[in-house]
């Protein structure tokens, strides 16, 4: 019994760490921590972000659960996107293109209806792809602003960090707050610790 734990310990991989810290952290995730799990470092890879960033994000702005929304907001899913995110036509675009939304409407994102978008944002593989655009959007964003900060809504100081830079996911197009850095910075180090 003891030679089975250490193998399985041994033969566990990065992508099976990551499901299983999400399933602690979030025990209502287990049925869909392992898809969220290979979407991350999936997309990590692919968009040139750590996976502990992505999985970070997924904590701070739901804490690994799918199903919640914000309604004044529009938001919903893992990861708090909205439905009139500027990517999201281009990237579904993409994905449709590529034949990764089986069971979705072969129709553009704004011809689908709300319940196929709020199906897809809640959807681990494809939210996952959605968001690391938006990421890249948003350190193209950062890159205009001037890689700066925001104290009490205004620029304060130029960007230490790259994880200050994707602080831009949590502003959209404005300055990241200093709290949700701080948040990224020290969730993602716990991330990467578990999935070593």
């Amino acid at each position: 019994m003891i030679a089975l734990l250490l193998a399985a310990a041994i033969a566990a991989t990065p992508t099976d760490n990551l499901a299983a810290y999400i399933t602690k952290a979030q025990p209502k995730a287990k049925t869909y921590a392992l898809p969220l799990a290979r979407a991350i470092m999936r997309e990590g890879a692919a968009h040139g972000i750590r996976p502990e960033v992505l999985a970070a994000i997924a904590w701070i702005e739901s804490n690994y659960r799918r199903g919640v929304g914000s309604v004044p907001e529009g938001s919903t899913g893992l990861y708090q996107l909205r439905y009139r995110d500027a990517a999201i036509p281009r990237a579904w675009e993409a994905l449709r293109k590529a034949g990764r939304v089986p069971g979705y409407p072969k129709a553009s994102w704004w011809r689908i209806g709300r319940t196929a978008q709020t199906r897809a944002l809640r959807d681990p593989a494809i939210s996952t792809y959605l968001v690391a655009v938006e990421l890249v959007n948003a350190l193209r964003v950062c890159r205009r602003l001037g890689h700066r900060i925001g104290r009490g809504g205004r620029p304060w100081h130029r960007h230490r960090d790259r994880f200050a830079a994707l602080g831009h996911y949590q502003s959209g197009i404005g300055w990241p707050s200093l709290g949700y850095t701080w948040q990224l910075r020290r969730r993602s180090a716990v991330i990467r610790a578990a999935i070593q």
